[in-house]
């Protein structure tokens, strides 16, 4: 009798684990969230439960959507919980270093690329863009910032 028991306290367990990580998956808006609690999806999150701790999958499931929410992050492909638990997982989990791995260089490469200008030169151009009344007049301003970039300035 005391095997049944622990066989059933460990599928209840684990049954309160794999909830717990569908919710919080669903709970993350991120992610991308389901209506169904299907069986192939309880059977995916028991399979990684075998392997990981439910903190781990959690701390996982949290860097992902972080990273995928981040202007400062590279990362923009939304899984479902299946491909995340089978493709993603072990990316995400904090040994990995998810933030620095897909921190987005971006930013680096933008200021080398721009050229060199007052940092509200571009909000200025655009109001003045704005304020045209004519396409012939806008085209002379885009000619006239256009002069400018190939000088430097």
């Amino acid at each position: 009798m005391t095997i049944t028991k622990e066989k059933t306290m460990g599928a209840t367990t684990l049954s309160i684990e794999t909830r717990t990580v569908f919710r919080y998956w669903n709970h993350k808006k991120e992610t991308m969230n389901h209506r169904v609690f299907s069986d192939k999806r309880k059977r995916k999150i028991n399979t990684v439960l075998k392997d990981y701790d439910v903190d781990e999958v959690l701390k996982a499931i949290f860097n992902y959507a972080t990273i995928l929410g981040s202007p400062n992050h590279f990362w923009t492909y939304s899984w479902t919980i299946e491909d995340f638990l089978q493709r993603g997982l072990e990316k995400f989990l904090d040994e990995a270093n998810p933030y620095e791995n897909f921190q987005s260089a971006r930013g680096q490469f933008a200021t080398e690329t721009k050229p060199k200008v007052e940092s509200n030169t571009y909000k200025d151009r655009f109001e003045q863009y704005k304020k045209a009344k004519t396409p012939e007049a806008r085209k002379k301003l885009e000619e006239e910032w256009r002069n400018d970039t190939d000088k430097g300035g």
